[in-house]
């Protein structure tokens, strides 16, 4: 009987021994998890911004057309006052006149309001 207890009792200590080293291995993982966790965050919150600023990119949101015209003109790449006097050919100064809100020249139709022209688009509605 002595030696059956002292088995069970070396049986006991070792599964101690098991437990409290799983334990310890528990809180090491834990803790790499939440290492982990802190990185999948700083990941996801770089994801956001580099996907934020590919879509500003990709959809030219950060110069605008009026400061895109404005810097051609004063660079002097365009004349701004030359295109405006090629627009402005017999009938669209017709148009402007008689009070009409919209004029058809070689494909475009130019809208007109309060008799100034305020934009200019093609006939067939696309933008290329």
């Amino acid at each position: 009987m002595g030696n059956l207890v002292e088995e069970i009792r070396k049986k006991i200590s070792k599964q101690e021994k098991e437990i409290k080293q799983f334990n310890s291995d528990k809180e090491m993982y834990q803790e790499l998890i939440n290492q982990l966790n802190k990185r999948i965050m700083k990941g996801n919150e770089n994801l956001i911004n580099l996907r934020q600023k590919l879509d500003t990119f990709e959809n030219e949101k950060f110069i605008s057309d009026h400061a895109l015209l404005r810097y051609l003109e004063r660079s002097g790449t365009i004349d701004v006052k030359k295109l405006k006097a090629g627009l402005l050919c017999g009938d669209v100064i017709d148009a402007l006149y008689m009070g009409a809100e919209k004029v058809h020249i070689n494909g475009f139709e130019f809208r007109i309001k309060n008799g100034k022209i305020t934009t200019i688009i093609k006939e067939d509605g696309t933008d290329e």
